[in-house]
């Protein structure tokens, strides 16, 4: 019986022992913050990049097919390039298109980050009618 009333609380023992464990926890989460933003943040790019390339091959299957010629251009923050390349010869000539796009992740008030880049091709035939 003397067992049950003998209920003094915690020891200071105990309280440090769990307020490291707390602390420890807290830290490894902590600690993948940076990593998880600088992730978010080229996810974010690559769907950027994907878009940009996706709108240039647009333009290209819209077109006439002797206007299509290689070029570049740099929207806000990435560098879009495309080449062309031929094949066949006429009536049945081919084009290559390849667009690539190009950008730096970088956080804002660090050194530029890891570079990425997004490779679309497709073949755009010539059609005589």
């Amino acid at each position: 019986m003397g067992a049950l009333l003998d209920d003094q609380g915690m020891t200071l023992v105990e309280i440090l022992v769990a307020i490291t464990v707390l602390c420890v926890g807290l830290l490894g989460v902590a600690i993948l913050f940076p990593t998880s933003s600088t992730n978010i943040d080229y996810g974010g790019n690559m769907s950027q990049g994907t878009a940009l390339a996706q709108e240039k091959i647009e333009e290209f299957r819209n077109t006439t097919f002797a206007s299509i010629t290689g070029g570049n251009d740099a929207p806000t923050g990435y560098t879009r390039t495309w080449t062309v390349a031929d094949a066949g010869s006429a009536p049945f000539r081919l084009r290559t298109v390849t667009v690539t796009v190009s950008w730096v992740v970088s956080l804002p008030g660090t050194a530029p980050g890891r570079p990425g880049n997004v490779v679309f091709q497709t073949f755009v035939a010539e059609n005589k009618n």
